[in-house]
């Protein structure tokens, strides 16, 4: 059936409708017709609009505003006609999905009185979900509700006004109507006449300028942001959460100032990876971190920022994790890296790379769904364009590793895409670079790893020789060296073992360890959080004694010095006499903490969340940064 054509009306479901259930088409009329007043001065005729949108639209499309507004946006293209019903209004809607209630009150505080959005919310008088026009917030100071319109379904009458908070809101979208054309019958040609589209209002296209508050709003939060990564370890939880309010609540109450937004997730990168799991106040960061992304997706600023802070927070935090899922960031990390591919946004690429790496570490979901929106075709592109990017290449390799990470279905899909032979080149093209050389061999690891036509592809194009070189040109890198026995045990059994004799017949300097040491407090080497077991039989559980797990020693500097606080991180693979084979791949971290990133997300620099090459931020001589 061709889109657009007219449905049968009333379905089973339309008539077991109760008397107090609101109209869904209503509640969307109410804001088309509050929004095209506000921005072009016009009314629809409300009977024409519910006649034409109730043929489009099953009753499941109306439940849900964005379904309901696809529906509306199908072919053929939705005219109605205007108040006086002289001309025809050809509507295109442009939509955003608001998938938190945070968010939600952001927009009706830029739009106070109108109602701008269609929110799908429980009701205390009914059981079902019901529809409404959102336009204002609940008053008085204590509340934090907002406020609905609605019409009966069954007789057409105004329903009470329908208030709700956090618990009773399931999820809405913004409407922007846009007139495409205007149309007008002109009975002697007996022919429809284009007429000219009116012009936005003033009013509705004002946007506040930057004030100085919103500047003083910004420097706080770079103060904020190296304040808590100073005294990470001693700024208490509560104090940190607070933190993450304030920046939240800048972030809701400036959400169109793109430079505040990106200024507030540096200051929550630094913010979130110290939270309390599943408190408030992370999942309200994480839900302010996508509305962020979301409003302001040209700006590489804020995405890059936001990026950041998801690759430095979201490893391992199953509760981030599932809040990221909820709210749809991988999927608008991975478009952003479609939006931006060319060389002048390579640090979108990086930051974006890092998020997805973070984002699937050791959750199957996210796997599934990056690879779903095309999410691994995304990695790759940005690997072929930026071929000579360390910091780019080590990400990358990382997101690869944690997406192969015990996924058969993605392992597959990497390695028909090319993966393979784009990782030999990386592994080749930067062999004087430990961190890359890590990544991919994690990367290689875990595609490897009980895939024999992978394993076969990399004997033949000389990665096992690659591997081996590797290792020579860098015969004090422990962690390299740990991380080579997996796949070189896979590829060649045997092969690591006499690589570990010869190794520890040399001078104790190259000598190769079975469980690697911390090093000291002003090492870069990089943090690995479930590591595949070098010497593991098969795969083994994510917690339990054989888990390739990170150790930490922190070295914070005294009161009062500037040096920056650097943490040092070291591989510790724990073995008690499992059988020698291939290898447990894991979630491979450590590729997913760009350069100069802990695993709990803190830059080794004194400004722990400006991204690199930042156009906004620079470092003084004391090592503190400051506004260009």
């Amino acid at each position: 059936m061709r889109a657009g054509t007219p449905k049968v009306l009333g379905t089973s479901q339309e008539a077991q409708a109760e008397p107090g259930d609101a109209d869904p088409l209503l509640a969307a009329c109410m804001v088309l017709q509050e929004m095209l007043a506000l921005k072009y001065r016009i009314q629809l005729d409300e009977t024409d609009f519910l006649m034409k949108a109730k043929a489009r639209t099953s009753v499941s499309d109306r439940l849900s505003p964005t379904l309901l507004v696809k529906a509306l946006n199908s072919d053929p293209p939705f005219r109605v006609k205007d108040e006086s019903g002289d001309k025809l209004l050809q509507l295109e809607l442009q939509v955003l999905a608001v998938t938190s209630f945070t968010e939600l009150q952001s927009y009706v505080r830029r739009f106070p009185g109108t109602a701008c959005s269609v929110a799908t919310v429980t009701s205390i008088s009914s059981k079902r979900p019901q529809v409404v026009a959102v336009f204002r917030q609940t008053y008085g100071s204590q509340l934090v509700g907002l406020v609905g319109r609605a019409k009966l379904q069954l007789f057409g009458g105004v329903a009470p006004l329908i208030d709700f908070n956090q618990d009773s809101f399931r999820s809405a979208a913004v409407f922007d109507p846009v007139v495409a054309k205007v149309l007008r019958y002109e009975s002697e040609s007996n022919l429809m006449v284009e007429l000219q589209v009116p012009s936005a209002t003033l009013e509705y296209q004002y946007e506040p300028e930057p004030s100085e508050d919103d500047r003083v709003a910004m420097r706080a939060c770079t103060l904020l942001s190296d304040l808590v990564f100073a005294g990470a370890r001693q700024v208490p939880v509560e104090s940190v959460e607070a933190a993450c309010d304030f920046c939240t609540d800048l972030m809701a109450s400036r959400l169109s100032n793109g430079s505040l937004q990106a200024a507030t997730c540096r200051a929550l990168g630094s913010c979130l990876p110290h939270t309390e799991r599943y408190s408030r106040s992370a999942q309200t960061a994480v839900e302010m971190l996508a509305a962020a992304m979301r409003r302001h997706s040209s700006s590489q600023d804020v995405l890059e920022s936001a990026f950041w802070a998801f690759s430095g927070s979201a490893a391992m935090r199953a509760d981030l994790q599932a809040i990221a899922a909820t709210n749809g960031v991988s999927e608008e990390v991975v478009n952003a890296m479609r939006r931006f591919p060319g060389p002048d946004a390579v640090a979108v690429q990086r930051s974006a790379s890092g998020a997805l790496a973070a984002l699937s570490a050791g959750n199957p979901s996210l796997q599934a769904s990056i690879a779903a929106s095309r999410g691994i075709d995304a990695i790759l592109a940005a690997m072929r364009q930026h071929a000579d990017d360390v910091q780019l290449q080590q990400l990358a390799c990382g997101a690869l590793s944690n997406l192969a990470a015990k996924n058969p279905n993605n392992q597959t899909t990497i390695g028909t895409s090319g993966g393979l032979q784009i990782i030999l080149r990386t592994f080749q093209r930067h062999l004087e670079s430990t961190t890359v050389l890590q990544s991919a061999m994690a990367a290689i690891w875990c595609l490897v790893k009980n895939n024999t036509e992978h394993q076969q592809r990399v004997l033949q194009e000389g990665g096992v020789e690659l591997m081996i070189s590797a290792i020579q040109r860098h015969p004090d890198d422990n962690n390299l060296k740990a991380l080579a026995r997996g796949p070189l045990q896979s590829l060649v059994p045997g092969l690591a073992d006499v690589l570990a004799a010869e190794s520890a017949d040399a001078p104790s300097s190259s000598r190769t360890e079975t469980n690697a040491h911390p090093p000291d407090s002003s090492s870069t080497s990089q943090a690995f959080t479930n590591l595949p077991d070098a010497q593991a039989g098969g795969p083994q559980p994510m917690n339990g004694q054989h888990t390739a797990r990170r150790k930490a020693e922190a070295s914070l500097p005294a009161a009062g010095t500037s040096s920056p606080t650097r943490l040092g991180w070291a591989l510790e693979t724990i073995d008690e006499g499992s059988d020698s084979g291939g290898g447990s791949p894991g979630s491979a971290a450590s590729a997913a903490q760009p350069p100069g990133l802990t695993a709990r997300g803190v830059r080794r620099t004194s400004n722990p969340l400006a991204p690199p090459a930042s156009k906004n931020f620079e470092l003084d001589e004391q090592g503190r940064s400051k506004s260009k």
